[in-house]
């Protein structure tokens, strides 16, 4: 003791001078000297009792001095930071005094201002080489950079002075003891996350560096310990795909295989392959990886769990590596299990929960995990089931109560466990009431509540695995009914209703919540009194806002229609809420329109709503329902697979075809939207087709759109008023479209009672060929009446609801046309019934329906709409039949029916009829180019034998046209613009009149002489400007009977008129002064000679068979004797002349004058002296504004 006492005062006092000789140092001084004492202060610090040797000594200082004074000699710096070093390890308040803020005063302040971080910086730049320099610089820096603030170390990485530490590991990568200082040095670094990125990026990217080393150093436990704690801090900021890319969970999977007992690097290891998991899944296919790779993965995980049972973060990062691992490879849980071939991972989960049970990370981590195992495995579920792993979390939950991520993960792992399985009531309520005790603690942790509601979900919507169905299924249905109506009894008691509202109204934006909130809401409603509390709490205005909030998340839509279904009845719905219902259920119904539930879902809500409200209908019908309802039931039509959602939208068609404001929108709605099918049905239904919208009619509207021919043929078919066909045929002109044109003169003007086409008046402007086609029967088709079209199905679909006997469903009043639909006849959902199938030729089979099947049914009756003015073609369903619904026999009404010829379907064809008149007068047509042989009416118009085209702005009618029409045997031309007679009209091989007066033909009539005419009976010339007597007339119209030249210019005739056949011949209003005497004497058969208004003075040479006779307005001074010579004469006019005289009877030839007309002429006297019987016949006598002053007595014996 005395020689160690001795000892320890020898090296003492040498210490001291040492320190003395250090501190009184000279620059100038030997640097073997210098050399020499700190040689000898470092063998000192080995000593056994160093550390309190150089207690207090402040010999630090002298050394940093030194180490700054030689900075540039190599011996000095290598013992110089070798000393300082040992320094720090024995005396640990020196690392404190260095690691001192940089701002705060120190007691070495003869450094001036370079600061320790400085120095060694500089001294590692310096001598990058010296591996001894190296070593020691990294090991001080380690040892700083660990004490000091995250601030400092940023401010390090910032300054760039972390490249010495990158460069000493480039430069001595073959040292292993330099390498692993190094690398030591780069851990602190890596501790503020903001230092990550920068490690991360740059040239010299430190995950590179760091798998270099490990891969090169594999048997250095110390180097792959280190590189598995760097890379987890490199984990911290999300670079999982930068590292997996590059490879580096195999040097870390290598690592924690190679060394199991290592409690750091597995902690490390397993938790950086944890966070790396999904990523390392994502970028390599599960099927190219070998299994050993995988079963080393699992196998250092399973060896963790149980070589290092006592610590805490090693059992995290297992259970965390496995659970990651199990939601990426979903087969890996066959390898787990109770047998000696497979792992026990299940085991070695539930013990380092229940080993570590105070702590909150390792049970999180391992609750997870079993979670992922009972999720995967209905095997591993039972297993730890019988374990009773779920009692032992209950009571986790209880003792972390103070957690919301101990919480969050308990009610996970208990949803998964319960999954499927069959719990005793104790178990449930117990789970039920920690976890309701959860969701109270943790209102504002969103992730607890919906961990909570999953689990409550599971219990109440619990359905029993097929695997685990035992022999009577009905008695374990029985039980499980059972014990849902206790848990959702409970679930009501202790307030979970409030609490999952609440919890929806906080976490709107979470669309799983809302989910699982709106599942268990629905779940509880069949509870006594549940709906009541929920509709207090404001649960109808919680699901409108979540529907709203996730308009397409498809299960929400759905829950929430469910859950609005069983509501709405216990709600008093105001106008606002009923408007918002309205809104959302229609806008789900819409963007839904494929998914068959949901369409259910909504549309027995909205009838929900008809049946309860009033003014629901109409609330529904301002958001569009019809359109919804329509397109469905256009979808539907032909699915026989779903009839309840057929059913539904019947009866809420029905609904709101109970007002007829209703009704006739919605037809507006249907036209707008070019929707025929959705347009006819309610049409059939009673809509008024004659309304007006926007002040304008529907057939208006409709072609002013000019893009659905169907939509107009229907409305025109319906009963639309002619003026509203007359105002859209000028529109539809003006648009140009041809098939709605003839759509629509068709309507106007077939009659094909009379096989005509009237279409004069209609000022068309001009005509096509195209127009035309509607008009002519196609007599290779056949007309079909008996079948019905899809829109007229789905109205007897529509009108198969009916109420329950003796609830008069429909009304009819003589008045109007429309049906009514009494409010109080619908009662709720069970108060409707579904008429009799009809028969195996159904629209439900076939697609079609015939009106004779309806008709046999007794559900329809066609009548015209008095009240508006239509006549509708359409089957109409009248109350008139209702009663026959519900007699016992109606098999021979429809042999009674005097409609029944309308759905016969056996008459498939009337006897094919041709147009034979076609009248395009007053259209202000200019001309007739479009009708070509090469138009589509060109067959018919062959056919035609009267054409009309008076009263047009026509100047020619051309050849081609003569050849199209060669059927015609009558063509006005009258009132048109024609300058010169169209010779051609004289080649159609039928014609038998022409009338082409009132037009400009001019000064001559000029005739192809090779024509020849035999057809023509009737050719009327009047009103034109001819100025002589049409020449070779009788040579080219051999056969014509009636000649009309009224109103022309002409002052001359030929000298003999050739026509034999000529029977009537009119030259009034002309400018004749003389007819040759031989000018009719070719004429024999003429009866009716009339040449009023000219200037004639003297006629002679005229036929003997002349009946009538006008000469009225010439200059007659008498009656001329070729007048009093006529035996066969009856009627005279020669009114307005200058006669003086009226030739007594005698004197007259004919004895069967019927009429005498002298007025206005000079006669005074009348003598009626002498043959008073050949005037016995006479009927008439006009001698008014003549100068007679008396007439004989005489005169009264006159017969008539």
């Amino acid at each position: 003791c005395v020689s160690s006492s001795c000892s320890k005062r020898f090296r003492e006092e040498h210490i001291n001078k040492l320190i003395v000789r250090l501190q009184n140092v000279q620059v100038d001084k030997s640097v073997d000297t210098l050399l020499q004492i700190l040689e000898d202060l470092l063998q000192h610090t080995s000593a056994e009792n160093a550390s309190s040797l150089f207690q207090n000594k402040n010999v630090y200082i002298n050394v940093l001095v030194v180490l700054e004074s030689y900075i540039n000699i190599t011996s000095i710096q290598q013992v110089g930071w070798s000393l300082l070093y040992k320094l720090i390890e024995l005396c640990p308040s020196i690392l404190n005094k260095l690691a001192a803020p940089w701002d705060v005063g120190k007691d070495w302040d003869v450094l001036g201002d370079t600061d320790i971080f400085t120095l060694v910086v500089e001294a590692m730049r310096t001598f990058a080489t010296d591996s001894s320099i190296q070593m020691q610089g990294s090991q001080v820096l380690c040892a700083l950079l660990e004490k000091v603030s995250d601030e400092q170390v940023i401010e390090f990485v910032e300054g760039k002075d972390h490249w010495v530490i990158l460069e000493a590991i480039k430069h001595l990568q073959q040292n292993e003891d330099s390498v692993l200082h190094a690398l030591r040095a780069l851990l602190p670094l890596a501790r503020p996350p903001n230092n990550v990125e920068i490690l991360m990026s740059g040239n010299e990217k430190c995950y590179t560096v760091v798998m270099t080393i490990m891969t090169s150093f594999p048997d250095n436990e110390a180097i792959q310990d280190i590189g598995c704690r760097l890379f987890q801090k490199f984990t911290l900021d999300n670079f999982y795909n930068i590292l997996v890319l590059n490879g580096v969970q195999e040097v870390i999977v290598k690592a924690v295989v190679r060394y199991p007992a290592n409690s750091s690097l597995q902690a490390a290891g397993l938790s950086t392959l944890a966070l790396l998991t999904e990523t390392i899944f994502v970028n390599k296919d599960l099927d190219e990886r070998k299994d050993e790779e995988d079963l080393c993965w699992l196998e250092a995980c399973c060896k963790a769990l149980e070589f290092h049972k006592e610590n805490q973060e090693v059992q995290e990062a297992a259970c965390w590596a496995l659970n990651n691992l199990l939601m990426y490879q979903n087969d890996l849980h066959e390898k787990f299990g109770d047998d000696e071939t497979r792992f026990p991972v299940h085991r070695l989960v539930m013990a380092a929960m229940l080993l570590h049970s105070t702590s909150k990370e390792v049970f999180q981590a391992s609750a997870n995990a079993l979670a992922t195992l009972a999720d995967q495995s209905v095997r591993i579920r039972k297993l730890l089931l019988a374990k009773g792993i779920h009692i032992n979390i209950l009571d986790l939950m209880k003792k972390h109560s103070d957690c919301c991520d101990v919480l969050e993960s308990a009610c996970k792992v208990l949803n998964k466990l319960f999954f499927g399985s069959i719990l005793s009531i104790d178990v449930m309520s117990l789970s039920l009431t920690r976890i309701v005790s959860s969701m109270k603690s943790y209102e504002q942790f969103v992730s607890v509540q919906l961990e909570a509601l999953r689990t409550i979900s599971h219990f109440i919507f619990c359905k029993m695995n097929p695997e685990e169905v035992g022999r009577n299924l009905h008695e374990d249905t029985e039980r499980m009914d059972l014990k849902q109506k206790v848990i959702k009894n409970q679930c009501l008691l202790e307030g979970v209703h409030t609490l999952v509202l609440e919890a929806m109204n906080k976490f709107v934006g979470n669309p799983a919540l809302q989910q699982c909130g709106l599942r268990v809401l629905y779940a509880i409603s069949d509870c006594s009194g549940s709906l009541e509390m929920m509709t207090a709490h404001g649960a109808m205005d919680t699901v409108l806002h979540t529907m709203q909030i996730y308009p397409h998340e498809r299960e929400i839509q759905c829950l929430s229609l469910k859950f609005l279904f069983v509501l709405a009845p216990k709600k008093h719905l105001s106008n606002t809420l009923l408007a918002l219902s309205a809104k959302v259920i229609v806008e789900t119904l819409l963007r839904f329109e494929e998914d068959t539930e949901i369409q259910i879902q909504g549309f027995q809500v909205a009838l929900m709503c008809f049946t309860i409200l009033p003014s629901a209908a109409t609330t529904f019908f301002m958001e569009s329902i019809d359109k919804v309802i329509f397109r469905q039931m256009i979808l539907r039509f032909m699915d026989d697979r779903n009839k309840q959602l057929q059913n539904l939208i019947c009866k809420c068609l029905s609904k709101l075809c109970c007002d007829n404001a209703i009704k006739n929108k919605m037809l507006q709605n249907a036209c707008s939207e070019n929707n025929v099918t959705m347009a006819e049905s309610l049409i059939i239904l009673g809509a008024d087709v004659n309304q007006k919208s926007w002040s304008e009619s529907l057939i208006y509207q409709a072609c002013e759109r000019s893009n659905n021919p169907l939509l107009v043929e229907l409305l025109l078919n319906s009963g639309t008023r002619e003026q509203d066909i007359r105002k859209s045929l000028d529109v539809s002109i003006k648009k140009g479209d041809a098939n709605i044109i003839g759509l629509l003169l068709k309507k106007l003007g077939l009659d094909q009672n009379n096989k005509a086409i009237c279409l004069g008046g209609c000022r068309m402007g001009k005509i096509e060929a195209a127009w035309l086609s509607p008009l002519f029967p196609d007599e290779k088709l056949p007309v079909s009446r008996g079948q019905l079209t899809i829109g007229t199905s789905l109205a007897k679909l529509v009108l198969r609801y009916r109420a329950k006997p003796g609830v008069l469903l429909m009304h009819h009043s003589s008045t109007s046309s429309d049906m009514s639909y009494p409010e109080e006849a619908w009662e709720r959902n069970d108060n409707w019934i579904l008429l009799p199938e009809l028969s195996a030729t159904d629209s439900e089979e076939s697609g079609t329906f015939c009106t004779d099947e309806l008709e046999s049914e007794g559900l329809i009756n066609t009548f015209s709409y008095e009240n508006n003015n239509n006549n509708n073609p359409y089957i109409w369903y009248s109350a008139v039949h209702v009663g026959r619904i519900f007699q016992s026999t109606s098999q021979d009404n429809n042999n009674n029916n005097p409609w029944s010829s309308l759905g016969s379907g056996q008459d498939l064809a009337h006897e094919f009829e041709c147009i034979k008149s076609l009248d395009l007068s007053a259209n202000e047509l200019d001309n007739l180019n479009s009708i070509n042989e090469k138009c589509p009416v060109s067959m018919q118009l062959a056919t035609l034998q009267k054409l009309d085209l008076h009263q047009n702005n026509l100047m020619g009618f051309s050849k081609e046209l003569c050849t199209i029409f060669k059927g015609l045997t009558d063509l006005d031309l009258s009132n048109n613009k024609f300058t010169s007679f169209p010779c051609c009209v004289l080649e159609m091989p039928s014609i038998n009149t022409i009338d082409i007066s009132k037009n400009n033909i001019g000064h001559s009539l000029i005739l192809n002489l090779n024509t020849r005419c035999t057809t023509l009976k009737q050719l009327i010339l009047s009103q034109n400007q001819l100025s002589s007597f049409p020449e070779c007339l009788g040579e080219v119209i051999t056969k014509i009977e009636e000649l009309f030249l009224k109103g022309n210019k002409i002052s001359t005739v030929v000298s003999s008129l050739c026509l034999t056949e000529l029977n009537l011949l009119d030259l009034s209003q002309n400018c004749i002064t003389i007819i040759p005497d031989t000018f009719l004497i070719q004429c024999p058969k003429m009866e009716i000679f009339r040449a009023s208004e000219n200037h004639l003075s003297i006629l002679s040479g005229l036929p003997s068979k002349i009946t009538v006779i006008e000469l009225a307005n010439n200059n007659f001074h008498q009656v001329p004797k070729a007048v009093l010579q006529l035996q066969h004469l009856r009627s005279i006019n020669l009114s307005h002349n200058k006669i003086s005289e009226l030739p007594r009877p005698v004197l007259w030839a004919s004895s069967n004058i019927r009429e005498l007309i002298f007025s206005h002429n000079q006669i005074r006297v009348l003598d009626l002296s002498e043959g008073m019987n050949k005037w016995s016949r006479l009927g008439k006598l006009d001698l008014s504004n003549n100068n007679l002053k008396e007439v004989k007595p005489f005169i009264y014996f006159v017969s008539h």
